[in-house]
């Protein structure tokens, strides 16, 4: 379903790049920023911004000190 493919897209560009939100639904073709979080996160379970911050955590090197 194009839905599925166009979220999936989301997940790339907020995994990928430092693009901000309203860039990522332009490039993806969500009208409205909002309309795009509510969607993402009916069909993720997670905010995007959340869902960033969360792959950030995960790609990150452990800091030493």
């Amino acid at each position: 379903m194009i839905v599925e493919e166009r979220i999936a897209r989301v997940k790339q560009l907020l995994e990928r790049s430092d693009l901000p939100l309203g860039a990522i639904a332009r490039r993806t073709g969500f009208a409205h920023v909002e309309y795009l979080s509510s969607l993402f996160k009916k069909r993720t379970g997670v905010s995007p911004g959340k869902f960033r911050r969360s792959v950030a955590q995960t790609t990150q090197p452990p800091k030493s000190g």
